[in-house]
């Protein structure tokens, strides 16, 4: 769902969507940053700016801040989803 601009309606009838695959964060890691700082744990390089920006486009489909508990981001993310592409 992160990369999708069609509201979930215009999906074909049986289609499969999902907000998070094994390619990418939980969307717990990637909000506080847990993902990132496993990643520098690691030795790995993250793409930090990827990272944020994902967490940018997040907070504004939401309509929370960046400063907004995990917990918020669980509030029927799917139905604001849907409310952010009815206004784009």
């Amino acid at each position: 769902m992160w990369f999708e601009n069609d509201l979930p309606a215009g999906f074909p009838e049986q289609a499969l969507a999902a907000v998070t695959t094994h390619d990418l964060p939980t969307i717990a890691g990637m909000w506080t940053g847990a993902d990132l700082q496993k990643q520098r744990e690691l030795g790995l390089d993250p793409n930090e700016e990827g990272m944020n920006q994902i967490r940018d486009r997040l907070a504004a489909i939401l309509g929370v801040s960046e400063k907004a508990s995990v917990r918020k981001l669980s509030d029927e993310p799917m139905s604001c989803w849907v409310k952010h592409r009815q206004r784009s």
